[in-house]
């Protein structure tokens, strides 16, 4: 299973390619879009994806707070493979009996899909704003905003012709702001840790694919550049001559 970060795949994957047999099979849960492709690209073996929804949050090694409820979704990378098929539907059982709440589709994009446009919609203004789901939905200006870009999101997923349940996708927006005030998402994690965030993955992601058939998202461009900045910003500010 790769569980990595977005950015970390590829080099994590090349790793472990001695150590995978013939039979092998990937299976990657990761966040943001693209990741399946990656896999079987960079391992030429046959792969499954999903996207799960536990929020957690990182308290320090091997240690890991999750509250509220929890939901994941697997299926084949290719819907015509049976083996992949087979698979799919073999790992969901095993993670029902574990108590890990999960369905297994023969076309998993939806779901995927779905999360990512609540990741495109949240994530990087709860970076940029240093705010939890409760603070945007506090905050007017901000909640129409994630509800703008989550609109972006589902506008490219339509042009890809992906299945996304729209009003699915706004209530997450809702309950998260309501449920989850004090969550603290991955990407304001990345940021106060100094970390590189997933941005390529998400509202990076969506701008590309959005351009390459002539659409302009420029809300979810203005945040991957934002965050692309922020994260750029400690290493800029260090290299000012001077040193001031």
């Amino acid at each position: 299973m790769c569980f990595t970060k977005t950015y970390q795949s590829e080099a994590a994957l090349r790793a472990v390619l001695p150590a995978l047999g013939a039979d092998s099979i990937i299976v990657t849960m990761q966040n943001g879009l693209g990741n399946g492709q990656l896999c079987a690209e960079v391992t030429g073996h046959d792969v499954l994806h999903g996207v799960t929804l536990i929020p957690a949050t990182v308290l320090g090694p091997a240690h890991i707070r999750s509250l509220g409820t929890h939901k994941s979704w697997l299926g084949p990378l290719d819907s015509q493979n049976q083996r992949q098929r087979d698979s799919a539907e073999e790992l969901a059982e095993m993670l029902n009996s574990c108590g890990l709440d999960t369905d297994c589709h023969d076309d998993v994009r939806g779901p995927i899909w779905q999360k990512a446009c609540f990741n495109v919609a949240m994530n990087g203004v709860a970076a940029l704003a240093d705010a939890a789901p409760g603070l945007i939905g506090d905050t007017a200006m901000l909640k129409a905003e994630v509800h703008a870009l989550a609109d972006e999101a589902l506008e490219l997923a339509a042009a890809l012709s992906i299945t996304v349940d729209s009003a699915q996708v706004h209530t997450m927006i809702d309950f998260a702001c309501k449920e989850h005030r004090y969550h603290q998402p991955s990407m304001l994690q990345d940021i106060r840790a100094g970390r590189r965030t997933e941005i390529a993955a998400l509202n990076g992601y969506v701008v590309a694919e959005a351009a390459a058939l002539g659409l302009d998202l420029p809300r979810c461009r203005l945040i991957a550049g934002l965050i692309e900045a922020r994260q750029a910003a400690p290493d800029f500010w260090r290299a000012q001559p001077g040193g001031h």
